[in-house]
């Protein structure tokens, strides 16, 4: 399965320009040729207010983002890739005006940006919307960009699972995250998964690093099916004393597979680890998680605003962040 974005991140931040409609029609085709589902084009709000970001207002995002919506409508081939509409915003309000002005767009299935995508308060919120318009009982796939905690992951396991068994059975949750990738600019690793009654963490730790580790046969500190496998002198191959780091970018992929790695086995663990205490129905890891699971699955039953509101501040208890937070933000809260 290939899920392809948009590169409406990297317009809004001033690495990709689009000069004319031949651009967009680059970016479309080549969605097309290579993916099973695409991100529509999209500005994404988080943006406005920065220097030098074009779209200075929320309603510029989102006129310049219809316009994209209207060409990709006007120009896809048909059956060539399946499109989720993104929906941004930066607040509650922000989310509303977003999703009612793209919701009548005739693609298959749906992406969530915006500053409110890890608060299942919002999510469910959105569900239950798209639900009474009919948007969701005919679309197959929902894309959580830029999220990474393990407790959205069990989240999102918890909102498929009630999307499927009262809503519509073929729908598929997805979401994605850089974190294993960017990391390496901060020269960090994922280490060890811990739970406690309040939160699961993988923690991560800056990689040795170091003259002394060149042909160390010193095994890597922490597990994933290649960490396992290799030793510093597997990473540290640059021999002299003036070098910044001495791993060279063989080095640098080899600690992306092992974070990857090691950040979906944690998901897969955490999954496992709250199937397995839910069967007793008395959770002693991430409680509060725990308890939004069970809201979660309430609020879709019910599929009402009312029966959300009775759950808001079990969602509110959720402490979530987001995907591009600061380095010391990812080494605690991943």
């Amino acid at each position: 399965m290939m899920i392809s974005d948009s590169g409406g991140y990297q317009i809004a931040g001033g690495h990709l320009v689009i000069q004319n409609s031949s651009d967009i029609l680059r970016i479309l085709r080549w969605q097309e040729q290579y993916s099973d589902w695409s991100m529509t084009l999209d500005v994404p709000t988080v943006y406005v207010g920065k220097p030098g970001f074009k779209y200075s207002t929320f309603r510029a995002c989102l006129d310049q983002t219809v316009e994209y919506l209207n060409f990709y409508a006007t120009n896809r081939k048909a059956g060539a890739t399946k499109f989720l509409n993104v929906l941004q915003g930066n607040n509650l309000g922000e989310a509303d005006i977003w999703y009612n002005a793209v919701k009548h767009f005739p693609f298959e299935g749906w992406a969530f940006g915006g500053v409110l995508r890890n608060n299942f308060y919002h999510l469910c919120r959105r569900i239950i919307k798209m639900q009474q318009d009919g948007l969701i009982q005919n679309r197959d796939w929902i894309h959580v960009l830029g999220t990474n905690q393990l407790e959205t992951a069990v989240g999102l396991t918890a909102l498929q699972r009630a999307i499927n068994k009262y809503i519509n059975p073929r729908l598929r949750i997805s979401y994605d995250t850089s974190s294993p990738f960017r990391m390496i600019g901060w020269h960090l690793a994922y280490s060890l998964v811990k739970f406690d009654g309040k939160k699961m963490t993988l923690s991560s730790e800056v990689c040795p690093d170091a003259r002394a580790f060149v042909d160390s046969k010193i095994r890597f500190p922490w597990p994933s099916p290649l960490g396992d496998r290799m030793v510093m002198g597997d990473l540290c191959v640059k021999t002299g004393s003036n070098h910044h780091v001495y791993r060279d970018n063989q080095a640098n992929h080899y600690l992306v597979n092992h974070n990857l790695a090691s950040l979906c086995t944690a998901v897969a663990q955490a999954n496992r680890i709250f199937d397995a205490e839910a069967i007793l129905g008395k959770h002693t890891i991430a409680v509060p998680m725990a308890r939004a699971i069970a809201s979660i699955d309430a609020v879709i039953k019910a599929g009402t605003l009312t029966e959300l509101n009775r759950h808001q501040a079990v969602f509110n208890a959720v402490k979530t962040v987001f995907d591009d937070a600061d380095p010391d933000i990812d080494r605690a809260d991943i």
